[in-house]
């Protein structure tokens, strides 16, 4: 915990909020989700608002599945990286993954392929974080299985 304390700090808020939704009942959770979503409507209204808060929410109503990636991948990518380079990594990837994710939604949505409602989504949690901590660490791998690993990452 001292070697990577921004990781086990944010454990322990995404700990507290969970507790906030499960206390505030199925539609009150859903309700906190969307005022913290990164969805089209609120990317439009407030950008850097539910860019920030929406990493401190998780879409599910468990906490603890996510203790062993935060273990697992978060905490060493901070020791790797420091907490600057850990900061740079991962907030890069939560932006870019969300307007990529949220671009190619709204583009399907004009091209009539998906429902309109989804404009509204909840769209909360850790994962483009993640999954950019996690790409990070893949450089740390030993040249020989370097390429794989990166390989099965991409995938």
């Amino acid at each position: 915990m001292k070697s990577a304390p921004l990781t086990f700090a944010w454990l322990l808020v995404l700990l507290i909020t969970t507790r906030v939704q499960r206390s505030a009942g199925r539609w009150g959770s859903r309700r906190i989700q969307r005022s913290h979503s990164t969805n089209l409507r609120r990317l439009r209204a407030e950008p850097s608002r539910v860019l920030a808060t929406s990493l401190f929410w998780l879409d599910d109503r468990r906490w603890w599945p996510y203790v062993p990636v935060f273990v697992g991948i978060v905490a060493p990518a901070e020791r790797r990286l420091h907490w600057w380079r850990w900061l740079l990594v991962g907030g890069a990837a939560h932006v870019i993954g969300t307007y990529a994710g949220q671009s190619y939604l709204r583009t399907t949505i004009r091209m009539g392929r998906a429902p309109w409602r989804l404009v509204a989504a909840r769209d909360v949690g850790v994962s483009y974080f993640v999954l950019g901590a996690a790409g990070a660490l893949t450089g740390y791998v030993r040249r020989p299985s370097r390429s794989r690993v990166q390989a099965v990452s991409v995938a």
